[in-house]
């Protein structure tokens, strides 16, 4: 015997009292389903199909997961500038870039070296044994452009503004310009340690070249070899 209720009915049935019974016959199955007060019959497999579908649920639900606080990258603006003390190289190109006070050094130099010549030229005797290099030599400050002067050392000497026609080019920097000013340069190291570029026959120039910078400083007289700077002066 087939016996068939309608959803209705059975909802009613279900909430309308205790142990009521209900059973439908489908396609040859039976599904019993007991109702006692307020639970069902079989709790623990209603209970185990709703912790199985509570588990699908959370798998299928994609979980936000908490980001990192981005780190904030200083700006470059936030730094100073590099002390130039822990940047040797780009000191010195700081030093090349602000060149105002070499300026003033290699000025002062340039002017002590060509009042230096002019001074010798306007010593006969001096200016005669320079002459007997017999040649012109140009002169050039290496840190002041186009600062020159002709030594015209023929016969006598004679200082003239930068021009063309000589026989030796000679290049020198500040250091070595102080050094020539006030009687302390060697010509010949200067040349060697590549600091004094030249062309022409510059030892002819080398060998007259200490009776000008004698002018300066005075040799010290024998038995004086050490001598300060204070007795020097006297012995002149």
């Amino acid at each position: 015997m087939r016996t068939t209720e309608s959803t209705g009915s059975r909802l009613r049935s279900l909430f309308g009292g205790r142990g009521v019974a209900t059973a439908t016959a489908t396609g040859g199955d039976q599904e019993r389903e007991l109702w006692d007060g307020n639970a069902w019959a079989e709790p623990e497999a209603a209970t185990a199909a709703s912790a199985s579908a509570d588990q699908t649920l959370m798998a299928a639900t994609p979980v936000a997961t908490a980001e990192p606080a981005a780190t904030r990258v200083p700006a470059a603006q936030d730094h100073e500038p590099e002390d130039t003390v822990h940047d040797p190289i780009g000191s010195t190109e700081r030093r090349e870039a602000r060149p105002v006070a070499g300026d003033h050094a290699a000025r002062r130099s340039w002017d002590a070296v060509v009042d230096l010549f002019e001074k010798a030229a306007g010593d006969p005797s001096v200016a005669e044994r320079v002459g007997r290099a017999d040649l012109v030599v140009r002169v050039r400050a290496l840190d002041l452009d186009g600062e020159a002067i002709l030594l015209d050392a023929r016969g006598g000497l004679e200082v003239l503004d930068d021009g063309s026609g000589a026989d030796v080019d000679l290049g020198l920097a500040t250091g070595d310009l102080e050094r020539l000013a006030d009687g302390r340069l060697r010509m010949a190291m200067a040349i060697a340690a590549g600091r004094a570029p030249y062309s022409g026959p510059i030892r002819r120039f080398l060998w007259v070249l200490p009776v000008v910078q004698a002018m300066a400083r005075p040799p010290v007289a024998v038995g004086s070899a050490h001598a300060d700077d204070d007795s020097n002066e006297d012995l002149a």
